[in-house]
């Protein structure tokens, strides 16, 4: 494909509409290369931004030109700022141009007219724009009230005019998150607020037509944990989070692989719809799988897409997580501690109500901790602590035969599977670390596979686990006679080995 060259802008002073519309067709077609090219998404969404940054650059410049010629004098600073995913430079083809005005003192004259030259331009020219003109004492008022307006200000970004006011706000939001009862208040918040987001979209990462950008596992996930790591390590870009404690070397890789993911199928959404759009509908799915290069094989390619995306999604929300639960850890200060717990396991132990490995190298050197500790999880309901989860996904190359066919392991999985109350949680964590791909081979190949069509909604792996589910809700019919229930359980639960699960998978590699 022949490269097109980097679009170039020079208004004239006289309306420069037309040319502002030239240049932004000529931008477009430019990053639409650049994606078809197959380039780094990030690079496209950095290069839209830059792009965009010239026209602003040019539109305050033209601005300050002509207030100059009316005679008047200026009586404040005045800034451009770019704030929110602009700031950010993650432009998709249709994004929003989210803006801030800037000023100090009373607006004048110059910063009331820059509403006119440059943000009512946008918006002829066919951008969608957000923009608000305020103080910096205004802007941190307003972010004290509005999480929203607190997170765009997160990446405010100078494009023309005061260095000085730039640095104010830049200033004043660091003051503000100093204060351990500042950062309480917006780790609360953000807590609050994903999980309003999850109800509110779904609650799963497994949707029939799951949305790019709200969705669990989306980039609003991606934003939350890059926010997060500015308040609390003080990070001024996303590339800063490798050198943090936050993750480690093999984190940041698979974090970053499921941006760019979804960063490109969000922009071939928008290429396709020619429109602002994050929902993969049905209909979608198809057309963004064919022109991402996805092809018919064993599986449809929309199928192929799909798992890709649910795989990526699933890396997103993980870390989003551990996210949540390092700064709980970390800021011991903001969040009520609880008392180690007993255990009668030396390797073993209970703290903040959360199973910790006392030591590294435990499930090297003890295999069938793979499956014990998830027994004791299950049974005392508790969760893993996060450097735990890290070991068994080190150690989970080192599940074989000897531990598939270990009779304690198979003793130890058939008493998770028969304590009903909760085992959708477990099995969903021994999902997620990889366990039931080690432990059950033909697992893998359920996990994050699509079935296209109106009456899956969730992958089949899921769906398995729910099905457990489902049978674990069933056995309370039989509560009033334990004999039944027993017989029931025992032939139907554990007809074989790995019992329903068994089941799942067989059924589905029939499907």
């Amino acid at each position: 494909m022949e490269n097109k060259p980097l679009p170039t802008l020079v208004l004239q002073e006289a309306d420069s509409l037309p040319q502002i519309k030239d240049y932004l067709k000529n931008v477009k077609e430019y990053i639409v290369s650049l994606h078809d090219q197959k380039c780094d998404a990030l690079q496209v969404l950095n290069t839209y931004s830059d792009l965009m940054d010239q026209l602003l650059k040019e539109l305050y410049r033209q601005a300050e030109v002509n207030f100059s010629k009316t005679g008047q004098k200026r009586k404040s600073a005045c800034a451009l700022v770019a704030q929110g995913g602009y700031g950010r430079r993650e432009l998709c083809l249709s994004s929003d141009i989210d803006l801030l005005i800037l000023y100090d003192g009373k607006a004048d004259d110059f910063v009331k007219s820059l509403s006119m030259s440059v943000i009512q331009t946008l918006w002829d020219a066919g951008l969608e724009v957000g923009s608000a003109t305020r103080t910096v004492k205004d802007c941190l008022s307003f972010m004290e009230e509005d999480l929203t307006v607190m997170t765009a200000l997160f990446d405010a970004r100078l494009l023309a005019g005061s260095q000085e006011l730039n640095d104010d706000l830049s200033k004043g939001i660091q003051k503000y998150f100093k204060s351990e009862k500042n950062r309480k208040l917006f780790y609360q918040k953000k807590l609050k607020e994903n999980q309003e987001r999850k109800e509110k979209y779904g609650g799963s990462i497994f949707l029939l037509e799951p949305n790019l950008k709200e969705s669990e596992g989306g980039l609003r996930d991606y934003h939350t944990l890059y926010w997060v790591a500015r308040v609390e390590y003080g990070i001024k870009n996303v590339y800063m989070m490798q050198d943090s404690t936050f993750f480690s070397v093999g984190e940041f890789i698979q974090l970053m692989n499921a941006v760019r993911f979804l960063w490109r199928a969000r922009n071939e959404l928008h290429r396709l719809s020619g429109r602002k759009t994050d929902q993969l509908t049905v209909e979608s799915q198809e057309a963004v799988a064919k022109a991402l290069g996805y092809e018919n094989g064993d599986f449809l390619a929309v199928e192929h897409f799909m798992r890709d995306y649910y795989e990526h999604a699933s890396v997103i929300r993980q870390l989003t997580e551990k996210v949540f639960r390092r700064v709980q850890k970390n800021e011991a200060g903001l969040f009520s501690k609880t008392q180690p717990g007993v255990l009668d396991d030396p390797n073993l132990k209970i703290i903040d109500d959360q199973l910790t490995a006392t030591f590294k190298n435990l499930f090297f050197d003890q295999p069938i901790y793979l499956m014990k500790i998830f027994e004791i999880a299950h049974r005392l309901n508790l969760k893993i602590d996060d450097n735990t989860q890290d070991y068994i996904e080190q150690a989970i190359d080192i599940i074989g035969d000897a531990l598939i066919e270990s009779q304690q392991a198979h003793a130890l999985f058939k008493e998770i599977l028969s304590r009903p109350v909760g085992l959708s949680r477990i099995l969903f964590l021994m999902n997620d670390l990889g366990v039931l791909s080690a432990y059950l081979p033909e697992w893998k190949n359920l996990r994050f596979r699509v079935q296209h069509n109106l009456y899956h909604v969730y992958t089949v792996d899921v769906h398995s686990i729910f099905a457990v589910q489902e049978w674990g809700k069933s056995s309370k019919v039989f509560m009033k006679n334990p004999n039944k229930l027993c017989i029931c359980w025992e032939k139907i639960l554990f007809a074989k080995t790995y019992s329903l699960l068994r089941f799942c998978i067989t059924i589905s590699e029939k499907e």
